[in-house]
């Protein structure tokens, strides 16, 4: 269970304590170099479209496309340590990238989960981010996968937020070629919320 609330209202609080207990609680979930990441870290443009996104529960898909390196993945990240302020289940993160090992590992000793399983898992996370859509390494593989986790998400009314460097034409026809023509995208068009982060790259080149 992924839920963790902080109660320090009426309260004097040390927020670097504070932050530090978040960051102990997601360590798993959160990769290092996104610990601490905000919604404001970056001023997009979006950040209270964000925020109220994250924090509601009704079952929306929030398309977030634009160029490498705007801050897309830090902001699905401050959408989750802001669930966790909230007191609400911080979700749980998956990318694209380790989607086809995740689904092509058999079920071992060490990790029983079968790729039904799995996807029934998915498809309850009361918070899912799915990074770098469009990247799996067999495109087959993966648009099967996330349009059937859409219609479970849709179904069980839990947000999902998709971060991608495709544009929404792209993604559409996507959905719409593994997800049964119209079937799923017509779900998602009656909860759906789309935004593009572009501008230079945030990254920073390393100097050895």
């Amino acid at each position: 269970m992924r839920k963790f609330s902080l109660d320090y209202a009426d309260q004097e609080t040390d927020f670097q304590e504070v932050d530090k207990t978040v960051e102990t609680h997601l360590e798993n979930i959160v990769p290092k170099r996104f610990w601490g990441s905000r919604i404001g870290m970056y001023e997009t443009g979006i950040n209270d479209v964000v925020k109220s996104f994250c924090l509601d529960n009704s079952g929306q898909v929030f398309i977030l496309s634009g160029n490498i390196g705007t801050g897309k993945t830090t902001l699905a990240f401050g959408a989750m340590y802001e669930r966790a302020y909230n007191g609400l289940d911080t979700g749980e993160y998956l990318s694209a990238r380790m989607l086809c090992p995740l689904l092509l590992s058999k079920p071992s000793f060490t990790s029983p989960e079968s790729e039904y399983d799995f996807l029934v898992r998915m498809g309850k996370v009361p918070f899912l981010v799915y990074d770098e859509a469009g990247k799996a390494d067999d495109k087959d593989i993966e648009w099967n996968f996330l349009t059937k986790i859409l219609a479970l998400r849709h179904d069980n009314m839990l947000n999902t937020f998709i971060i991608t460097n495709m544009d929404l034409a792209a993604f559409s026809a996507f959905i719409k070629k593994y997800g049964n023509g119209d079937d799923i995208y017509t779900r998602l068009k009656t909860n759906l919320i789309t935004r593009s982060l572009q501008g230079p790259c945030r990254r920073k080149e390393i100097v050895a």
